[in-house]
């Protein structure tokens, strides 16, 4: 995947590579997502516990996202 700076010009230029990356980076975010809602849901419970471990997950997803972008 490209950087998410050259992900939006290859998208207007037509080119079929931003859109793959586009699709790529979807598909990272949304684990991303599930697991903010997920902890949530736990810290809404007074599960903190499990909320805990969910904001564990989700730091480790970050940090891994992070890395693949800016390798």
């Amino acid at each position: 995947v490209d950087p998410f700076s050259k992900v939006i010009p290859k998208i207007l230029d037509g080119e079929a590579a931003g859109i793959i990356d586009l699709a790529i980076l979807a598909l990272m975010a949304t684990p991303l997502a599930t697991m903010l809602v997920v902890a949530v849901g736990f810290y809404r419970a007074d599960d903190r516990r499990y909320g805990a471990l969910s904001l564990l997950v989700l730091a480790v997803l970050c940090v891994s996202v992070a890395l693949s972008l800016l390798r």
